[in-house]
Parts: structure tokens; sequence; C-alpha cells
């Protein structure tokens, strides 16, 4: 399974769970339509997370949550999908990483800062640097530039 991020300029993947990530730019959103484009990706993501999500064209999404009913779980996913794109949330994305499940993280880090909202964002940047954690113990195999987005690509 391979993961997509998007990191802010000061350094967070999102604020909060109701953070629509609009703070992305035009650059941002191309690296990430470039990764996640195709008729045999599917995208994995959080129902949460998925909810706030517009619809994707071009791409199949797979929820992902703890109750059955609302979605497969990350394990059920992980076997059905090994060729499936993990693009959020950073709970899940931490889970993936601790349980191994993440052979290839690409992160898009922008040029933009995120706005903060009225709710404290420390635990955004708290599981930023615990994603990273596990990233950066694998090996950086390419650095992209794409307009003002650079994408880091790191096998793990």
């Amino acid at each position: 399974m391979q993961l997509v991020m998007g990191m802010s300029a000061d350094g967070y993947v999102s604020i909060n769970e109701s953070d629509d990530m609009k703070w992305l730019g035009k650059d941002d959103k191309a690296a990430f339509k470039l990764l996640t484009l195709g008729a045999d990706k599917h995208l994995l993501v959080s129902r949460k997370s998925g909810l706030l999500l517009p619809h994707l064209e071009g791409r199949k999404t797979i929820l992902l949550s703890r109750d059955s009913s609302e979605g497969f779980s990350l394990s059920e996913a992980y076997t059905l999908f090994k060729d499936g794109v993990l693009i959020g949330g950073q709970t899940i994305a931490v889970i993936a990483l601790q349980k191994d499940m993440i052979h290839r993280a690409h992160i898009c880090k922008s040029v933009n800062k995120a706005p903060l909202y009225s709710t404290p964002a420390y635990t955004a940047r708290a599981q930023k640097e615990e994603i990273m954690q596990y990233i950066t113990k694998g090996k950086l195999v390419a650095t992209t530039k794409l307009g003002t987005s650079t994408v880091e690509t790191w096998d793990l």
C-alpha cells in the first residue's frame, strides 16, 4: 500500500477533522491528482476524512472504518487492495505505518501555511511528527518539483 499525504509549509497534514485542506494550492492538488489518478487506483480513506472529500473523478474511493457497516477495516483493505493508496486521515496513516502496511510514501509539501482554526492544532502536529518518524526510517528515493509543490517519495 502507498501513502499520499499533503503537508503545509508550517508542518501540518491537517488541522482538525473539519479541515477541508483548501489551504493546498493548485500545484499541490495537481501533484495529488498525478499520484492518485488511474483506473486501477483505489483510494483508501477513513470514513470521517472521506465524508469531507469532493468527488474524485477517475478514482475509486474505499471508506475505512472500525464499524464494518460503514466501511472496510484497515486490515481488510490491506488484504483486498494491496496496491491501494491511503490518503488519510492522520490517525489511520499512523496505524498503517505502525503495522508496516505502507511500502511507499509520497509527501506533497506545499508552500502554503495552514490556517489556524479555533481548535488547538497540537494533535495534528504531533501526528505529523509521528508519521514522519516512520517515513524517515525509509529511504528517500526521489524529490520532484511540480510548480510550487515538492513531492518527496520514500521507500519503506
